[in-house]
């Protein structure tokens, strides 16, 4: 198998099977123009932030004054 045909089909499972992103840069990119490539992953990175569904707030706590830890009785002898 080719690096080509290799790297699509890793990219199509970790899309598929990981439900993942894969940025693809070449070496030449990463040392001629990293800037460039620093870009396109924060472009991505903020793209992928503003389409993420905001998560329903955690449950009331059953414990005391609202803290996630019930409250526990201690003796002392």
């Amino acid at each position: 198998m080719e690096q080509a045909e290799y790297d699509a089909a890793r990219t199509q499972w970790l899309c598929e099977q990981k439900a993942l992103r894969v940025l693809r840069f070449s070496n030449d990119q990463v040392f001629d123009c990293i800037e460039v490539v620093l870009e396109q992953i924060l472009e991505a990175v903020v793209r992928k932030a503003k389409a993420a569904p905001i998560p329903d707030p955690a449950p009331v706590s059953q414990g005391k004054r609202g803290t996630s830890t019930p409250e526990v009785e201690t003796t002392t002898k």
